[in-house]
């Protein structure tokens, strides 16, 4: 990057910062807590679930892998 470049690209974040913003007027509900945790663990324990049924494919194909690296001779 050129000295000029490297001025620029800082006197236009500086100028971004610096910008007046006006108030958002937002509110959250005391409910949206335990809603993101239910999001969270619901989105935890549908990965859990599908690693569950997809638990014998998954090693299948990892032991596939080891095998063909061992039967190359590569470590």
């Amino acid at each position: 990057m050129t000295q000029k470049l490297k001025f620029f690209v800082v006197l236009i974040a500086v100028a971004i910062l610096i910008m007046p913003t006006r108030p958002a007027m937002a509110y959250l509900d005391p409910g949206t807590g335990s809603y993101v945790y239910q999001i969270i663990i619901g989105s935890a324990l549908a990965g859990a679930y599908t690693v569950k049924v997809y638990w014998k494919a998954i090693t299948t194909k990892v032991r596939q892998m080891m095998s063909k690296k061992e039967s190359n001779g590569k470590p």
